[in-house]
């Protein structure tokens, strides 16, 4: 189904508040973009089991990074992501042979496989030991754990009082997630390991503050330079010569300030995107046209401003 009938309210909450007390929904699973010919939007799976054990967990499954991109325009699954994802509900099912079956098949295939190959049917050692790479790293016991930014285990979480009536929920729970089924608010995001520790990172970001705020005094500079100039040329006889002088110097400080107002955001915004945390296509898509509405009152409020001023005369 569409990411939005996760999210969904009115009826649809209904709906799915009721499928997920009645125990039904074991999985949920959010494909990458691009995976159908036809839309581009992700999808997620749902999983139904009546005989599942845990009737008030749900496993969640974000599997929007895992992909084989195989043009510009389109995704796959490769067998071995699928055995991959497979192989996290079977360990979360307490089959851990499986796991370790998986594992030997792997290791047997990277004993056989040759260190190059331009054939895409052969793939070399390296395709193998990544594989097993990812198992080990994110399973390293054999055994089914939450994993930041892919798996996570989620209950309901009712809070029940002495008489047994629900009096709420417990935190990042189901239920405090407003029944939410969208796998993001619940796995979290993986932050990849980049050698900085935390000290480090917050001052990488104290330099970038400090750069966007250095251009920006720069470009009040440079506005106050240009003030005199405009007026300057107000006063001169020549009216035409004038008015089109002061065009041009309008045009040169509309670009000096649309220049530090784009470059500003662009680079909010890229941080933003970087350090997003579960949201989807369309709420990314949400957030950036917000940051481009406001640049786009700030440059109409800049023309009206010189419209007018009469050009600061």
């Amino acid at each position: 189904m569409a990411n939005s009938a996760s999210d969904a309210g009115n009826s649809e909450k209904d709906i799915r508040i009721k499928l997920i007390e009645s125990g039904m929904i074991s999985q949920m699973l959010t494909l990458p973009s691009n995976m159908f010919t036809s839309v581009t939007l992700p999808a997620t799976l749902w999983f139904f089991d009546k005989a599942k054990i845990k009737k008030d967990e749900i496993l969640f499954i974000d599997a929007r990074n895992i992909f084989t991109q195989i043009d510009r325009a389109h995704r796959k699954f490769s067998d071995e992501q699928i055995r991959n994802l497979g192989i996290i509900t079977r360990l979360y099912e307490g089959k851990t042979e499986e796991f370790e079956a998986l594992l030997a098949d792997y290791r047997a295939k990277l004993a056989d496989a040759p260190e190059l190959s331009d054939d895409e049917d052969i793939m070399p050692k390296s395709y193998w030991q990544s594989n097993i790479d990812w198992l080990t790293e994110r399973f390293p016991e054999g055994k089914y754990r939450d994993v930041v930014g892919l798996c996570k285990a989620t209950t309901i979480g009712k809070i029940y009082d002495d008489k047994g009536n629900v009096v709420g929920y417990e935190d990042d729970s189901i239920g405090d997630q407003d029944f939410s089924l969208n796998p993001g608010r619940y796995v979290g995001v993986a932050i990849e390991d980049d050698g900085l520790t935390q000290e480090e990172f917050k001052e990488r970001m104290m330099a970038y503050y400090t750069t966007l705020s250095s251009l920006t005094k720069k470009h009040t500079v440079w506005k106050l330079k240009l003030q005199p100039i405009y007026r300057s040329y107000a006063n001169e006889p020549n009216k035409e010569k004038t008015y089109l002088v002061q065009n041009n110097l309008a045009d040169i400080l509309m670009f000096i300030e649309i220049s530090v107002i784009v470059g500003g955001l662009t680079w909010g915004s890229g941080i933003l995107w970087e350090f997003e945390s579960g949201l989807d296509v369309l709420e990314r898509i949400g957030l950036f046209y917000g940051f481009y509405q406001i640049l786009t009152y700030i440059i109409l409020s800049n023309l009206n401003d010189i419209k007018a001023d009469n050009f600061l005369r």
